[in-house]
């Protein structure tokens, strides 16, 4: 493994460890939330009890995004930081960005049938999980803070693609697969996973260090609110 730097280690694995904290604080009072059901509009405000439980919902989830060239590795390292993070007691969830024309049905099936004759959303459900499909039908391709929206609670977001919205993000390059580097044209990268040496003043990482990595994009995440305001700054 070449030697990689980490600017500044020990201030950053103290900044990791106040954020790991919050992090984990939230995902318990979250964990709480979830498992007392029950809603009271006893508020002295006024407000629903929807749009408080709204605002539980957005405070301490984070948002950070990976960025990098097709072959450079970002869904390997992605499935190999859930588990890392998973064990630490964080729930974690994706977004990806995709081709145009993917789809996660299955031709011939009920479901895709339903969506064939025009339904506007088909729910499939069952003991195991539940999935929503959403056909836009020639309406605008929806922006990431619509779709962070539409995410359950969690304690990290990571976003696969969506390259041109401002986020936060790391850039995941592996030096085989013949690409320039993206910081220099992206004020957004905070770091990068690589497994090569890089000159540069960004936090670098090697792409097997697994904890390393994850400390990384625990460091750089950004909160949901902030991550959707630079994005309508730019609208």
């Amino acid at each position: 493994m070449p030697p990689l730097v980490i600017a500044s280690a020990a201030k950053h694995s103290r900044i990791f460890r106040r954020r790991q904290s919050g992090l984990l604080r939230g995902a318990c009072h979250r964990a709480a939330l979830r498992a007392d059901p029950v809603a009271r509009d006893d508020g002295e405000d006024g407000g629903s009890v929807a749009e408080r439980r709204l605002l539980e919902k957005r405070a301490g989830m984070k948002v950070i995004g990976l960025a990098g060239w097709s072959g450079a590795g970002k869904t390997t390292l992605l499935t190999r930081l859930i588990p890392h993070f998973n064990a630490q007691g964080l729930r974690v969830s994706v977004i990806k960005h995709a081709h145009h024309q993917f789809d996660v049905d299955v031709p011939g099936k009920d479901s895709w049938r339903h969506r064939e004759a025009g339904a506007a959303e088909v729910l499939v459900a069952s003991s195991n999980r539940w999935a929503l499909m959403h056909e836009l039908r020639g309406a605008a391709e929806p922006k990431l803070p619509e779709l962070l929206g539409k995410l359950s609670a969690v304690d990290l977001v990571i976003v696969e693609g969506f390259k041109r919205e401002p986020h936060r993000k790391i850039e995941v390059h592996r030096a085989a697969n013949g690409k320039p580097l993206l910081f220099p044209d992206d004020p957004g990268i905070a770091g990068i996973a690589t497994d090569t040496t890089i000159d540069t003043g960004l936090p670098t990482v090697h792409l097997d260090d697994i904890a390393a990595a994850a400390e990384l994009l625990l460091r750089a995440a950004m909160p949901v609110e902030e991550a959707v305001a630079k994005s309508a700054a730019i609208r």
